[in-house]
């Protein structure tokens, strides 16, 4: 079986329960209305680095925690102007999630 080793899945896991958990503080535009299956932006944000770069990017080179307890990588950065030759379609919409986080990161969205 093959795996697919470009996502680092335990940060991956953290910073999403670290964003489910503060709503109270950063309502994120997908966030306003009720959805019933909502997912939290840093998972599709790090899903869409991880599709959207080549093979030569690592799982720690989209994010990867230093000794100190902070955090580095591509995830932090701004992307806005790298990936505007992408197009993402999301036929089924759903909360936005998907379309406002790889528009983030620079692509277009339909």
């Amino acid at each position: 079986m093959e795996t697919w080793d470009k996502l680092p899945l335990e940060l991956m896991d953290e910073l999403a329960e670290r964003e489910s958990f503060s709503r109270r503080h950063y309502r994120p535009v997908y966030s306003m209305h009720k959805w019933w299956a909502r997912r939290p932006g840093s998972t599709f944000r790090m899903l869409g680095l991880s599709c959207l770069t080549d093979e030569t990017e690592s799982k720690d080179d989209i994010l990867k925690r230093n000794e100190s307890g902070s955090y580095s990588g591509r995830y932090l950065q701004n992307n806005s102007d790298e990936f505007s030759d992408v197009t993402v379609l999301d036929p089924f919409v759903g909360g936005g999630t998907t379309l406002v986080e790889l528009n983030r990161l620079g692509a277009d969205t339909k």
